[in-house]
């Protein structure tokens, strides 16, 4: 049985997305989440590069974040790859294990972009040895959102809020909670998002 090569894996937080390496294809498949962006986004791209090559049919099919990496590690694991897509939307995060867990499955493209024009810490997520299996997809920019007013209600201002440490953060957030009744911040255990941006924010990158 002949193993099939995913050939672009792009990585939302990077992507590991390239067309260029499989211009030869009449059909190209690209596994992405989000309505409202990446797919929104791949469909874009899609149109765009169909409209210079008219042999060329790709298709955006639109998963859930979870089936999309579901499916990988089950096709991958097997063996049994007929199924997967040509280009495939990884965040950074789970690039490497990606990479790492199934060598030989995904296509560098170390020649096929210049990587010069993205941030490096972009490529190193998706870097093995001498070669690069991605295309750095998107950067993720975070911001804090609260209540003015119930700032000020605790006796604090949005200047209170600049340059500060997690551990004021803290210190400002239990006076908040204690003076009014609402806390300063909530968050989903489940979701390893804000524990990632503490650490990142510290000055360490969290693959």
């Amino acid at each position: 049985m002949k193993k099939q090569m995913i050939k672009g894996l792009v990585a939302s937080a990077v992507g590991l997305a390239c067309f260029s390496q499989t211009a030869l294809a009449k059909d190209i498949t690209v596994w992405a989440w989000d309505p409202n962006f990446n797919v929104a986004i791949m469909q874009e791209a899609a149109e765009k590069y169909e409209a210079s090559h008219e042999d060329v049919n790709i298709k955006v099919v639109d998963f859930a974040k979870a089936d999309i990496e579901q499916k990988l590690h089950t096709m991958l694991a097997s063996g049994i790859t007929s199924a997967l897509p040509d280009v495939v939307l990884i965040e950074d995060y789970n690039a490497q294990k990606y990479l790492q867990s199934y060598p030989g499955s995904f296509a560098p493209m170390t020649n096929a972009v210049d990587y010069s024009q993205f941030a490096p810490y972009k490529v190193n997520v998706m870097t093995i040895g001498d070669d690069v299996y991605g295309l750095p997809f998107d950067t993720g920019v975070t911001g804090l959102y609260y209540r003015t007013d119930i700032l000020e209600k605790a006796g604090f201002s949005a200047k209170d809020l600049e340059n500060i440490t997690w551990d004021r953060f803290i210190e400002i957030g239990k006076q908040v909670k204690e003076k009014t009744g609402v806390s300063m911040l909530g968050n989903n255990p489940s979701d390893l998002g804000l524990l990632r941006i503490m650490i990142q924010g510290a000055g360490e990158l969290v693959l």
